[in-house]
């Protein structure tokens, strides 16, 4: 099957498309083959294939006729019941005749070699009659699905002969279908492409049109936001302005020089203030209190001033005592 190809690429591309009509038409068959090749060759090469095919599938009928077929089926002239040997035959024959077995010459030759293999002559009657039966009523089935039987099973009888004939003309009936589907799957295709062309083109004058309709009320619109935009803009500009006005009008230039003077003193009596609080903490430190002082030193200031303050309660009673004894 050639790929589809864009009916507007062939017309945009004239000598690409002059090749590919060569191609389809004078050089390659629908299925890829080429036309100009040596027929004589050709023919000789499909009687070979053909051949080896016929022997192919005349080998695996028979192995698959040898792998399902049933002991049940020996005709009762032959024999009223099949024999173990027989039926032990039946059984070992399907991987022997399979060609992905894994079984060794020497493995062959001992079953050769031993029953029921090594009477294999004597039990080719009952196995070629057993086979017979069991292809004769396959392909009388085939018979019966290839071709109905009308009234009798002589009609059978006489179709099955012409199963190959009638199998192959289904192929050339099957084939030749396959090739019109194809050619109307490529016919399908570009009709579709053909619809999403002017699918596309409708949908561009639609909106061509609906431009046209609508294109009036759309700018008026855009042209009202610009407006209401450049409204908003100057609105910000004159509130901007009226508290620029304010603050002038709050803050005089003195005032302005009043307040940066009292910043300033502020950051001054800030830096005296740290410097007066760095010297407190020098002095506490010599005395044992801070976070650097020793703690004995400490205990002892707080047991001197405790005296201290015992002495002058003492010296106040002292005092007290002295001023009523005055009295007397």
């Amino acid at each position: 099957m050639f790929p589809a190809v864009d009916p507007d690429v062939l017309r945009n591309n004239p000598d690409f498309a002059k090749l590919y009509k060569t191609l389809t038409t004078e050089m390659l068959n629908p299925d890829g083959t080429n036309k100009n090749e040596d027929n004589q060759q050709h023919e000789s090469i499909k009687r070979e294939l053909s051949e080896h095919r016929f022997r192919q599938v005349k080998h695996d009928i028979l192995a698959q006729a040898v792998g399902t077929v049933s002991p049940d089926e020996i005709p009762s002239s032959h024999q009223p019941a099949p024999s173990s040997e027989f039926t032990t035959l039946l059984a070992i024959l399907p991987p022997l005749l399979d060609k992905s077995s894994s079984l060794t010459k020497d493995d062959e030759a001992l079953l050769f070699s031993n029953p029921p293999l090594a009477n294999l002559s004597s039990l080719l009657p009952d196995l070629a009659a057993l086979l017979s039966t069991y292809l004769q009523t396959w392909a009388t089935d085939l018979a019966h699905v290839a071709r109905p039987p009308r009234s009798t099973s002589s009609a059978v009888s006489r179709t099955t002969p012409t199963i190959g004939s009638h199998f192959a003309r289904i192929q050339r009936d099957r084939s030749a279908t396959e090739q019109t589907l194809i050619q109307a799957r490529m016919r399908t295709l570009e009709t579709l492409i053909e619809l999403g062309h002017l699918q596309i083109e409708l949908i561009a004058r639609l909106i061509e049109r609906l431009e046209a309709k609508h294109g009036p009320i759309a700018q008026s619109l855009d042209l009202r936001a610009q407006e209401v935009a450049l409204a908003a803009r100057k609105t910000q500009a004159d509130a901007a302005s009226a508290v620029d006005a304010i603050h002038r009008r709050m803050y005089s230039p003195e005032m302005d020089s009043a307040l940066e003077n009292y910043m300033t003193h502020l950051q001054d009596a800030k830096l005296r203030a740290q410097e007066r609080v760095r010297h407190v903490q020098k002095n506490l430190e010599q005395y044992g209190v801070g976070p650097d002082g020793g703690g004995e030193k400490a205990d002892m200031m707080r047991e001197l001033a405790q005296e201290r303050r015992d002495i002058y309660k003492q010296v106040d009673e002292v005092t007290r005592d002295l001023a009523r004894l005055a009295t007397r």
